[in-house]
């Protein structure tokens, strides 16, 4: 009987330690899904902002020097943009970039 108890400790036991170990990776795989979500609104709506300060004059592009999110304005700033052609020749740089490799 006391050796019944054990086994039925012990499973009951490694039960609760798979559930609870299967709980945090759930919790934590959407803990960080929900970060990525965050982020990618915040980079989608810098994005916005840097076409809205954009006009266009004909075929060409133009963009102010000093821009509507400070941190592209300020060199190593850790926020950066860059526009491309479709050659990949770079159209666009933020001042924040300079002395940056942008490199896929």
């Amino acid at each position: 009987m006391n050796s019944l108890r054990l086994r039925l400790l012990a499973l009951t036991s490694l039960l609760m330690t798979v559930s609870f170990a299967m709980l945090g990776a759930g919790i934590n795989q959407s803990y960080v899904a929900a970060l990525e979500a965050a982020q990618r609104e915040v980079l989608d709506s810098q994005v916005i902002a840097v076409l809205a300060a954009t006009q266009a004059e004909g075929e060409n592009l133009i963009l102010p020097y000093d821009m509507p999110e400070p941190r592209l304005n300020s060199p190593g700033s850790g926020l950066y943009a860059k526009i491309r052609l479709l050659d990949g020749a770079i159209y666009w740089r933020s001042v924040s970039s300079l002395g940056v490799d942008l490199s896929p």
